[in-house]
């Protein structure tokens, strides 16, 4: 990992690198593409898929509502509302 492509990655990740911090850098973002290295010739065959990491069943509660719906009363804070929807400013074009 060169200095050129620690400078590449920060203009991408839109941080900003002082000097004194390349190396630092540079040896971290060796470690990671090492260690996803590593992981890519790891041989998974046979390797049952995890859906959680506990071997515990977890037990969910019910779904229930506890509130009252409040909807109209937040919509009458709001600045501006239509239909049930609160209308904000056009952010794209």
């Amino acid at each position: 990992m060169d200095a050129e492509t620690v400078k590449k990655m920060a203009n991408l990740a839109r941080i900003r690198i002082q000097e004194d911090e390349f190396e630092y850098f540079q040896a971290a973002l060796a470690k990671m593409v090492n260690l996803s290295n590593r992981l890519l010739q790891f041989d998974a065959k046979g390797v049952e898929p995890m859906y959680q990491p506990h071997e515990r069943v977890q037990f969910l509660r019910e779904d229930e509502v506890t509130e009252i719906n409040q909807r109209d009363l937040y919509l009458n804070l709001a600045p501006a509302s239509i239909a049930g929807l609160y209308l904000v400013p056009k952010v794209i074009e």
